[in-house]
């Protein structure tokens, strides 16, 4: 079912794979030691007092080739709208080397679960 919290509860599924695949590795844990420090801000924004990780939704747009697909719902005036949701993924550790190692981490994680669902 469609609703305005889609967007909202991508970027939180994101959040939560980032943290559920980072949180029992030894030497990320001492980056990032909470779920919290796992933000939606964009990096200009976002404060680094502390080690964070930046998840933000930076472009939308139309996936225009879905659009002739056979209606799926009984409502045809309800058509589904399929969107490209593009992420902005970015350690923000105070340190090069360790935002090195947690975006790797977090490429690995997304490399072997390409494909998210919740």
């Amino acid at each position: 079912m469609s609703s305005y919290n889609n967007l909202n509860s991508v970027s939180k599924t994101l959040a939560s794979r980032i943290w559920n695949g980072v949180k029992d590795d030894k030497q990320i844990k001492t980056i990032i030691k909470s779920e919290k420090q796992i933000i939606h801000l964009s990096p200009k924004d976002a404060q680094t007092e502390s080690a964070q990780v930046s998840v933000f939704l930076y472009n939308i747009t139309e996936l225009s080739s879905m659009r002739n697909q056979p209606q799926t719902t009984p409502n045809p005036s309800k058509s589904p709208l399929y969107l490209n949701l593009r992420y902005l993924i970015t350690p923000l550790t105070l340190n090069v080397e360790n935002d090195q190692i947690v975006l790797g981490k977090i490429m690995q994680l997304f490399s072997e679960t390409p494909v998210l669902r919740g």
